[in-house]
């Protein structure tokens, strides 16, 4: 540890830089907020890692700010901002992670 106080408060300083990009990196810029959230049918999965690839690719989709998949009901909950993306556009990124989506009806 350095007793420069200068470069303390810039280690500081960068410490706290990484710490905010990491997490906008895995939350997304906190300052996107989903104004919708829809329910999909998913087809073609086999196993768990299906499952998280396509919660990974859904939270790659720009305007999605959360994706959850799970195997065992073939169901994925996507909280989504309207302006960056559609429902439409959130089956294309299904259909392009290689599986089959619809919309679920409550």
């Amino acid at each position: 540890m350095t007793k420069n106080p200068t470069m303390k408060a810039l280690s500081c300083a960068a410490a706290f830089v990484a710490a905010l990009l990491a997490a906008q990196a895995g939350e997304k810029a906190a300052l996107v907020a989903a104004n919708a959230t829809n329910r999909f049918e998913i087809t073609g999965m086999t196993c768990s890692g299906c499952a998280k690839g396509l919660a990974g690719e859904l939270k790659l989709t720009k305007g999605v700010i959360s994706a959850e998949v799970t195997l065992s009901n073939n169901l994925a909950v996507v909280a989504f901002d309207t302006n960056r993306v559609s429902t439409t556009g959130l089956i294309k990124a299904v259909e392009e992670a290689g599986f089959k989506a619809k919309v679920k009806k409550p």
